[in-house]
């Protein structure tokens, strides 16, 4: 019972307009439920740019089709159709990209996994048009960052250039690089880490010994594991507040397309991952009824249902999004929830903690002296905070 009204806590606090978003995207849509909806005075433009902003456009126009939802405004139907018709053009094109990185890389003997994009959209929802992308994510090992960027070089990309860092903070704070295409206009993130520090991750040898091969090409894709993906997708969510309605509609549909619980326990537990996946399993059943195992209560903890609380704070919102204001406190918090054990609290503290380019600009301080940082964080940030002290441009 306790847990039946957590669950409907989640629902309860978000507008008739969400209410109405998530009723549309659920894998298994309740056909009365819908109708209901038309006793009640949707403002239709904050129900589209809620769809925009949570990126599930192609499933809302999909499911109303489906469904046969006659009494939706025409020129709503009509701005949804457009945008469909956008996305399934760009996943064509997607896909095709796709296709030529996988076999330059193959025939170079790159061992590359392909993290979401059209193969995710393939395999949780049967149709690459049902899912939106905007490039391209792949992982690698560290030791192939060179030969990567090489081979890229090679299809005419160019690396987009990094911010600005002072003693080498770009260790901490980055796990990939972005590549842009001039002419094609694709964009390819390559990761060689699949999470933010401090978080533990499998090694990329052991994720590439449990891969899995994509046959949406004519080339052979390589992809995460069954177990490997379904924590990647919890710990990229988890990390971001769940901002993204897309997110939690994913995890929904890996467990629909039957999760194998009994080997992706061991995996999570030897990554400390109980905590977020006991998260998604709240959001999900909370917000898009996905049935639960009973087998898995024990994951629902005190710490799931606060990180749960805490996501909802972005994902009931359109005000939020990547990357978070530094000065959102909500943000802050969660980030330092989000941290499972104390030896990851120490780490995340040190990372916060950790001088960055912007104390540089707000007190320039010539290279030879930038260990003073260190101490000068504390009152830099503070002042920052205040609006006491400002960013000074280059120059």
């Amino acid at each position: 019972m306790k847990l039946n009204n957590q669950y409907r806590e989640l629902t309860s606090q978000v507008t008739v307009e969400m209410n109405l978003l998530l009723d549309i995207i659920k894998a298994i849509t309740d056909e009365e439920k819908i109708e209901s909806y038309k006793l009640e005075r949707i403002n239709w433009e904050k129900f589209y740019q809620l769809a925009l902003h949570h990126r599930v456009i192609p499933l809302v126009y999909s499911n109303i089709n489906r469904n046969k939802v006659k009494w939706i405004p025409k020129e709503v139907i009509n701005v949804l159709k457009n945008k469909y018709q956008q996305n399934v053009f760009s996943m064509l094109k997607l896909t095709s990209e796709m296709d030529l990185i996988a076999k330059h890389f193959n025939n170079n003997n790159l061992p590359a996994l392909f993290l979401k994009g059209p193969i995710l959209g393939e395999q949780l929802y049967g149709n690459i048009s049902l899912r939106t992308s905007k490039d391209i994510d792949i992982l690698i090992s560290n030791r192939d960052i060179n030969t990567t960027k090489k081979l890229l070089f090679e299809m005419g990309y160019i690396e987009k250039e990094e911010p600005e860092f002072i003693l080498n903070e770009h260790k901490l704070r980055t796990h990939h690089s972005v590549f842009f295409h001039p002419n094609s206009k694709f964009s390819i993130e390559i990761h060689w880490r699949l999470n933010d520090l401090p978080d533990k991750e499998p090694h990329f040898d052991t994720l590439w010994a449990r891969r899995r091969t994509s046959q949406l090409t004519n080339e052979t894709i390589s992809m995460l594991g069954e177990e490997d993906l379904f924590l990647y997708l919890v710990s990229h969510g988890a990390r971001h507040g769940w901002f993204r309605l897309r997110w939690l509609v994913d995890i929904d549909r890996l467990i629909l397309k039957g999760v194998i619980w009994k080997k992706l326990i061991p995996v999570m537990k030897e990554y400390s991952n109980e905590h977020i996946v006991g998260q998604a399993l709240l959001l999900t059943k909370g917000l898009l009824n996905t049935p639960i195992n009973k087998d898995l209560s024990f994951l629902i903890t005190c710490k799931a249902i606060e990180l749960s609380n805490l996501a909802m704070i972005y994902i009931k919102s359109i005000q939020y999004d990547q990357p978070f204001p530094e000065d959102l406190i909500p943000y802050n918090r969660y980030g330092w929830v989000l941290q499972k054990s104390i030896g990851q609290k120490f780490k995340y503290f040190l990372i916060l903690s950790y001088p960055t380019y912007k104390d540089y600009q707000v007190f320039k301080l010539p290279k030879s002296m930038h260990l003073l940082y260190f101490p000068l964080r504390p009152f830099i940030y503070t002042g920052r905070k205040l609006g006491i002290l400002k960013l000074k441009e280059n120059g």
